[in-house]
């Protein structure tokens, strides 16, 4: 089977965050998910009402912990 490693840890990681925020594809919400060595990296921009501002985090950590990773940037945007 084929399978791209870091777009996997990518893809757990944001799905793990959709389900934290309990979204949908109607949710508001960017993430961009990068991977440098044993490094995964993820931004988030998740816009509220038209009048608040877009609220925004940026967090690493390992790569083998994908969730792990998306409960840091969820409890991040609760901030």
């Amino acid at each position: 089977p084929l399978n791209h490693e870091p777009t996997w840890l990518a893809v757990r990681a944001e799905r793990e965050l959709m389900r934290l925020l309990h979204g949908d594809c109607t949710l508001p919400v960017g993430v961009a998910c990068g991977q440098s060595g044993d490094t995964l990296s993820m931004q988030v921009i998740l816009f509220g009402e038209p009048a608040e501002a877009p609220r925004q985090a940026a967090v690493s950590g390992p790569a083998a912990e994908p969730e792990a990773l998306a409960a840091t940037a969820f409890a991040a945007l609760q901030a």
